[in-house]
């Protein structure tokens, strides 16, 4: 984005091996074999979620679009230091990150993106990080991912009078692990909320759909 906005492209294509290498690390950390990276809550900055552990490998929409979206910018970062071959090789760690979220972090029941939990279950709550993947344009359009967006005017999802809560109102454990401190299981987080203004200002400009507006 930076690059975007003052054409630095020596700057930008300087940082390319390290932004490559960097990648590869987290490959090796905090990849498992289907592909996805799991990760702790509480490193992703969000403890004590309803979804969320200390100790077990789950998969979440918030470093899988993280990555994604790393990935994407380093192949177009390739393409402008003419590392064609390098280029295609992270464009399709990208699309195999895309491919691998929708198939296996939707939930085509609840009509949301979800952690999946180390057993292999989804988690049963809705959480603010399922809206993330829009903050990098993951999710393939008409395909029904946007009825997502229902849930963000709905008193019961997402909508409360002090802001957008970081899990659904309607979830038995929502504000359940205390209080004051930093507990992301419904909370209002100006994070949380600003990663989701940001994916809604791209569902409304990008994504041809009906389930939010602009008054929303």
């Amino acid at each position: 984005d930076r690059f975007l906005v003052n054409a630095d492209r020596r700057f930008l294509t300087r940082l390319l091996p390290d932004l490559a290498a960097d990648y590869r690390q987290w490959e090796t950390e905090r990849q498992l074999t289907n592909g996805l990276f799991w990760q702790y809550d509480v490193k992703d900055a969000m403890e004590e979620s309803i979804s969320g552990s200390r100790t077990e490998k789950h998969l979440r929409p918030t470093l899988n679009s993280y990555m994604f979206a790393n990935a994407r910018a380093i192949a177009a970062i390739a393409s402008l230091a003419n590392k064609h071959k390098l280029a295609a090789e992270f464009a399709a760690k990208a699309e195999a990150l895309q491919r691998g979220v929708q198939a296996s972090l939707w939930d085509e029941q609840a009509k949301f993106f979800k952690v999946r939990h180390e057993s292999g279950q989804l988690s049963d709550a809705r959480e603010a990080i399922g809206w993330l993947p829009w903050m990098f344009h993951l999710p393939d359009s008409n395909r029904g991912y946007e009825q997502a967006w229902l849930q963000f005017a709905d008193p019961q999802g997402f909508r409360a009078p002090a802001g957008l809560t970081t899990a659904e109102r309607r979830h038995p454990q929502f504000r359940s692990h205390g209080f004051g401190h930093c507990e992301w299981d419904g909370a209002v987080w100006p994070f949380a909320t600003s990663q989701t203004l940001v994916a809604l200002a791209n569902v409304l400009r990008d994504y041809p759909q009906t389930a939010v507006t602009r008054a929303d």
